[in-house]
């Protein structure tokens, strides 16, 4: 990994007058734009150009950091405005540990609510999904997108409901709120 490399950042497409409709893939933008680090954006929206067949992805040179975790090491691997490494090691483990709270918790909530309350999925989530594929790819493609969401959820939940998610998301709500307290910041100098 040469520092020159050229970063391509790989993401879903805008949506609700965002630079992305995913969070994972806002908060590597944000990253990369706090780094200094110049990258180019490409809208993928198709998660199968990922090895991992997730995104955010980044291509850096012959290199692939694919999902938040790796995009997030890269990045703090190649920052030279030293905005990742101003927390003593004490807050950078606390903020890690926040992090992959909100990463698996609300994701797993974010999911099941864009592919399994059907009233969202019907009127929301399968009309913007399956817009951008003609048919009947549009059909087989959110059919195995919401096959994998309910994999993926199946490896935390033995059983994929909505009372069990929901409850493992406000209770990292309920983690962030408490170390967050009275303050503004989560860590203030």
């Amino acid at each position: 990994m040469a520092d020159d490399d050229p970063i391509v950042l790989y993401q879903h497409p805008p949506g609700w007058g965002l630079a992305s409709r995913d969070a994972a893939c806002l908060a590597v933008q944000t990253a990369l734009k706090l780094a200094r680090l110049p990258f180019t954006v490409n809208n993928a929206g198709n998660t199968a150009v990922s090895p991992t067949g997730e995104l955010p992805l980044l291509c850096a040179g012959e290199e692939l950091f694919s999902g938040f975790g790796p995009c997030l090491a890269y990045i703090r691997n190649r920052d030279t405005s030293d905005v990742f490494n101003a927390l003593t090691d004490e807050e950078g483990a606390s903020a890690k540990a926040f992090m992959s709270l909100v990463q698996v918790e609300l994701q797993y909530a974010k999911i099941y609510w864009y592919w399994f309350e059907e009233d969202n999925y019907t009127a929301v989530t399968h009309p913007r999904f399956a817009s951008r594929f003609a048919w009947p790819l549009n059909i087989f493609l959110a059919w195995r997108q919401q096959r994998d969401y309910h994999a993926l959820l199946s490896t935390k939940f033995e059983q994929v409901s909505a009372e069990k998610i929901y409850a493992a998301a406000s209770t990292a709500l309920d983690a962030l709120s408490a170390r967050l307290g009275d303050s503004d910041w989560f860590f203030a100098r």
